[in-house]
């Protein structure tokens, strides 16, 4: 029988995300990410590149066709196209978005996230929103 930390594909967070500087190289992450040995799901894999208190930087690799089903994040939201095209559906409008855009959504904006062909995705998150 195997114990947790021989289960986990990756270093705890609590590991990963120890002291105060955090170099990430998004090629090294990127090959990672496209090699672990997981089932994809919704047709993507994820793999979380930082988190201190309210920010989150997470990378998403989608296949054909994968994507995030329709959600809302109480927080700002950045979502960088690393590689490929994706399309991000809001009630307002249909964007799509290729290699080097990005969209930045307010907290509170229902949406979901479709990659017709294969896309690398950074997306930023940042909860604690502040009314301006």
């Amino acid at each position: 029988m195997s114990t947790p930390s021989e289960s986990r594909l990756r270093e705890h967070p609590d590991q990963r995300f120890a002291g105060l500087i955090h170099h990430v190289d998004l090629n090294e992450a990127v090959e990672r990410l496209r090699h672990e040995p997981v089932r994809l799901t919704h047709g993507h894999r994820q793999m979380a590149l930082y988190h201190h208190g309210s920010l989150t930087v997470a990378l998403f690799q989608f296949n054909p066709d994968g994507g995030l089903e329709k959600h809302v994040a109480d927080a700002a939201v950045i979502i960088h196209v690393l590689e490929g095209t994706i399309s991000v559906k809001t009630a307002e409008s249909t964007t799509t978005l290729t290699s080097g855009q990005m969209l930045m959504l307010p907290p509170g904006v229902p949406h979901d996230l479709t990659a017709p062909h294969p896309a690398l995705v950074l997306l930023t998150v940042c909860l604690g929103h502040t009314p301006t």
